[in-house]
């Protein structure tokens, strides 16, 4: 009894002895719950850095393991960093979200409406990653419609007459893709993009329509583009510091945009559009970590299936096809040199060439006033060439700054397709640029520059704005042009316009917004000069919804000679100077 007694003393002073030191060594080791330390921090999801969060709390490290009184506390070896993410790349493997990252390549987007953005909204972007090597399908999409009435006085009035009338579609000096369009009256567009592929290749269709046939007062066939676009994006997996990618099928391309993702403030883009049937190869490679050599080389052709067939008038039930029109091809190449860093810098050249060279066209059947100047039993080969230069600079603070030049110069150009200039396709260039008796024969110089930026960035500097409070957005352009010609009417003539746009958004679902332009189409009769202010409220379900819907009253004061200045032009007593418009639009 006395021996038990004895060994559970002894016992017991051994554990009263080893106890102070456990308890230190408890006190030194760290807990489960501590978080790493900040070398060894985890770096924030992209997701969550976008969003500007609060820094996501370290997960628990697991069970602690055992420490020894005699050992020396070891930390755990810190997490190597994630790899940094590139420029306006917050969302990784995103696949296609409108908006979110610039297109590779020298261009704009294939798949950018050919009409402008709402006032105050955004218009597709294309190009973002892709997931690895799952074949996966996407829809996606971009649509802008809109309820339009240009509004005039009835001349003598009778009983059971109003003195106010409505026209629809609007009767005002604006046509589209002409100089003297301000987007004061919205257009319409509806593409849809359906995509299947990996991030090697990706077949692309898109159905697009300008001209809704619900709300359509007649169908137009030629507006109906169906199966729009169809081609392959090709993705060479990186040869070291080389990316290639390859576009290939129908497709079109726009170059010179000033906007960042369209247009911008006026619609045209300042090299054109090359649409038909071909292929586009970008090359790039990294310079430098910071530079980045951008080569780009292209060829389509016009009228994409070859020459259109006998007896096709020009009209737009036929989407101005013309039996009379040759099919035409355009070359076209591109170098940029863009330099990464907070304020992205890029600088392009462009050359475009579109030409014809065909004996399938036969002399034109119908007495067609534009071409008795010349003998149309002898079409001669037509020829457009585009050089320009554009200068962009992308800041996530300051915003967005372009700026593009070029030179078209023409010869016998008036049967030519395939290539939009700034001043449309052959016969716009004859008919509104050089004058019809040149047979589309002249040189026209163009220059734009547009700026657009968020106060409320700026203001918030150096912390991200991500649009999600109450912010002014500001954009501004200036663009002339100027024509040499045979047509001594159509000579020296200088054009200029400028305009800018302010959209105020105080509460989430709505902003008050106000555009105003000035357009001088003839320096030869200052009396053609006119002004639009078009004031507006636009509404949208959260600060960064995908939707808008706009209603808007725009005022033209025009000046005593003031008339339409395309080839479609409408008498001058027929243009109204007011009108409202419901719009709507949503990218997803």
């Amino acid at each position: 009894m006395m021996k038990g007694r004895l060994r559970f003393s002894a016992l017991l002073a051994t554990c009263v002895a080893v106890l102070p030191r456990v308890a230190l060594a408890q006190a030194e080791a760290p807990p489960a719950e501590t978080p790493p330390p900040s070398d060894a921090a985890v770096e924030e999801e992209p997701a969550v850095a976008e969003a500007n969060a609060a820094p996501r709390p370290a997960e628990p490290t697991g069970a602690p393991a055992k420490v020894m009184a005699n050992e020396a506390i070891v930390p755990p070896p810190p997490k190597p960093p994630a790899p940094p993410t590139p420029p306006g790349d917050r969302l990784p493997k995103a696949g296609y979200v409108p908006g979110y990252r610039d297109y590779v390549g020298t261009g704009s987007s294939p798949f950018v409406p050919r009409v402008g953005a709402l006032p105050g909204g955004v218009t597709p972007s294309f190009g973002a990653p892709v997931p690895d090597d799952d074949w996966s399908f996407s829809f996606s999409g971009f649509m802008s419609a809109s309820v339009r009435a240009s509004i005039n006085t009835r001349e003598s009035p009778r009983p059971g007459q109003a003195g106010t009338v409505f026209h629809a579609t609007p009767q005002t000096v604006e046509v589209y893709g002409s100089f003297n369009d301000t987007a004061s009256t919205p257009g319409n567009w509806v593409g849809m993009l359906f995509q299947y592929g990996n991030r090697y290749v990706t077949a692309n269709m898109s159905f697009d329509t300008h001209n809704p046939s619900r709300a359509a007062g007649y169908t137009i066939i030629g507006s109906q583009y169906f199966i729009n676009d169809s081609f392959l994006s090709i993705r060479v997996p990186p040869l070291g510091r080389l990316r290639l990618f390859w576009n290939v099928g129908f497709f079109s391309q726009p170059y010179g945009y000033l906007g960042q993702y369209g247009g911008g403030l006026y619609t045209p883009p300042m090299m054109g559009r090359v649409a038909g049937a071909g292929e586009i190869i970008t090359a790039e490679y990294d310079l430098t970590d910071n530079l980045t050599l951008v080569l780009e080389d292209g060829i389509s052709g016009g009228n994409k299936t070859g020459k259109v067939p006998d007896g096709v008038l020009n009209t737009g039930s036929t989407n101005f096809s013309d039996s009379n029109l040759p099919p035409a091809f355009t070359h076209h190449a591109h170098v940029s040199l863009l330099r990464k860093g907070e304020t992205q810098l890029k600088l392009t050249g462009h050359f475009l060439t579109n030409f014809s060279q065909t004996d399938q066209v036969r002399p034109d059947p119908f007495d067609n006033p534009d071409t008795r100047q010349w003998d149309e039993r002898y079409p001669k080969d037509g020829r457009i060439h585009v050089a320009g230069i554009e200068a962009k600079a992308v800041s996530q603070t300051y915003g967005y700054l372009s700026f593009a030049a070029s030179v078209i110069d023409a010869k016998n150009a008036y049967r030519l397709r395939g290539l939009s200039t700034y001043a449309g396709d052959g016969v716009s260039l004859t008919n509104d640029w050089f004058g019809s008796t040149t047979g589309g024969t002249g040189r026209l110089l163009v220059a734009g520059i547009n700026y657009r930026f968020s106060l409320g960035s700026i203001l918030r500097s150096p912390i991200p704005f991500w649009g999600d409070a109450p912010d002014v957005v500001v954009e501004a352009a200036y663009q002339v042009a100027s024509t040499k010609s045979e047509d001594a009417a159509y000579d020296g003539k200088f054009k200029q316009k400028g305009g800018l746009d302010v959209l105020y958004t105080f509460i989430p679902w709505m902003g008050v917004g106000l555009r105003m332009d000035r357009i001088a189409p003839n320096s030869k009769d200052p009396e053609e000069t006119f002004y639009a202010i078009a004031p507006r409220l636009q509404f949208r379900s959260n600060w960064t919804s995908h939707e808008t819907v706009t209603l808007k009253y725009s005022k033209w004061f025009y000046g005593k000679n003031t008339h339409s200045d395309s080839w479609d032009a409408r008498p001058r007593e027929q243009l109204d100077d007011q009108m409202l418009s419901l719009a709507f639009g949503m990218w997803w």
